[in-house]
């Protein structure tokens, strides 16, 4: 299920939380099991280690995306 925001553009509904998570171990199942959005914040203090995570690439979570 995707939220179509005010601008147009569509997004997941459902987001895999990385707040209280070791990043590495998680982030790297999420794609697998269908996620398609990270919801992570600044607060969380743990950015860096979910960016670093080779999991994280465009083909992994904007599967159905065409490029622009």
């Amino acid at each position: 299920m995707k939220l179509t925001l005010n601008n147009g553009v569509e997004m997941p509904a459902l987001g895999f939380g990385v707040s209280n998570t070791p990043p590495a171990q998680t982030v790297a199942e999420a794609p697998q099991i269908g996620y398609q959005l990270i919801d992570t914040a600044t607060s969380y203090f743990n950015e860096k280690e979910v960016c670093d995570t080779e999991a994280v690439t465009r083909e992994a979570f904007w599967r159905d995306i065409p490029e622009t």
